[in-house]
């Protein structure tokens, strides 16, 4: 993604050219679905999260300093509403466990079409058990290459904090027993 061809585009779709829509959705919408499908425990929900972002971006868009990094910029805006989506969805849960309406679904396997190596969907089958917050931190360092500065700016916390999170997650990813497994056959050297 060039960040000048965004900025263009996004200025664009503000005056309400829908050719500058597509191609802004052509360039991102991958990206956007990827993060979001990785960041979601409830996979159904991910059509409808991205659809969100793609609201948000139009709402955001005043917000964002081109001379910032325009994917540090939306990483940081796909992880807000994936937070802000979870926070609801956990208090809706709570809702319907008081009123006892609540029925336990079952959680969908790993789609085997969002990634092409077998040893990436181990890989993201072992993260996809860590909490929301560890899962985010592992999702942007790892399989997006932000800093853990960038992270931290992305998700508006403390640098300590976002260190923390990362320490704890590698622990507990080193907790599995398929994770030495995985890392000796070179799906994510970074993470060791």
């Amino acid at each position: 993604m060039d960040d000048k061809e965004i900025h263009l585009l996004l200025k664009s779709m503000k005056l309400g050219d829908k050719e500058a829509f597509h191609a802004f959705y052509m360039l991102t919408h991958q990206h956007i679905y990827r993060t979001v499908y990785f960041l979601t425990k409830y996979k159904q929900d991910t059509v409808d999260l991205v659809n969100e972002i793609y609201i948000e971006i139009f709402g955001a868009y005043e917000n964002y300093d081109p001379e910032y990094s325009f994917r540090s910029w939306l990483n940081g805006l796909i992880a807000r509403q994936c937070h802000s989506y979870h926070r609801k969805s956990w208090r809706k849960l709570r809702i319907l466990q008081k009123s006892k309406l609540l029925h336990r679904a079952e959680k969908p396997d790993v789609e085997s079409h969002v990634l092409k190596k077998v040893d990436r969907e181990q890989m993201l089958i072992l993260v996809d058990k860590l909490s929301y917050k560890l899962k985010e931190v592992v999702i942007l360092r790892y399989y997006h290459d932000h800093t853990l500065e960038e992270i931290a700016g992305m998700l508006d916390i403390p640098l300590g904090t976002v260190k923390s999170r990362h320490h704890a997650a590698i622990q507990k990813l080193r907790q599995f027993k398929d994770f030495a497994e995985i890392v000796r056959k070179g799906a994510s050297p970074n993470v060791t």
